[in-house]
């Protein structure tokens, strides 16, 4: 490859002289093409195909600054860089639809459906001092520790 550079220059400056900088990627690629600097030419063509910028990593380091602020200083590196891959590679909320997502949870693994609205509730001794369970949404939770309906409307 270093050979291939010092011939291509060689030939360049024997060819263009001083007027090489008027010269442009495409007639020099056209001028050499098939003089045996092939490898110098893809890595060039490689090279300029690449753009001068990337916003892409503009836009990460800003999603990162607002996303580790003042507040968040404990944030792991793991953690961090989780909330990143999915910042970058989600669909925006306004033109994100649920609806394959909700459909697929809708069903567990073994292909048994699931009941979203159903919940476990925290088990009471009924008069005769024999346990019922309760399923509903208007009984105390056991799992979440919330609370009855007698005191949410306290």
């Amino acid at each position: 490859m270093i050979n291939e550079w010092h011939m291509m220059k060689s030939l360049l400056y024997t060819r263009y002289g001083e007027d090489l900088q008027d010269r442009t990627w495409s007639t020099i690629h056209k001028a050499t093409e098939d003089q045996g600097v092939s490898s110098v030419l893809s890595l060039m063509d490689l090279i300029l195909s690449l753009p001068p910028i990337s916003v892409f990593d503009e836009r990460s380091f800003s999603h990162m600054k607002l996303i580790k602020d003042d507040r968040r200083t404990r944030l792991s590196t793991a953690s961090l860089s989780d909330i990143m891959v999915v910042k970058a590679e989600s669909p925006a909320v306004e033109t994100f639809d649920p609806s394959t997502a909700i459909s697929e949870w809708l069903f567990t693994p073994s292909g048994r459906s699931r009941r979203p609205n159903q919940r476990k509730w925290r088990s009471k001794q009924n008069v005769e001092g024999q346990e019922e369970t309760h399923v509903g949404q208007e009984e105390t939770m056991v799992e979440q520790g919330g609370c009855n309906r007698s005191d949410r409307e306290n």
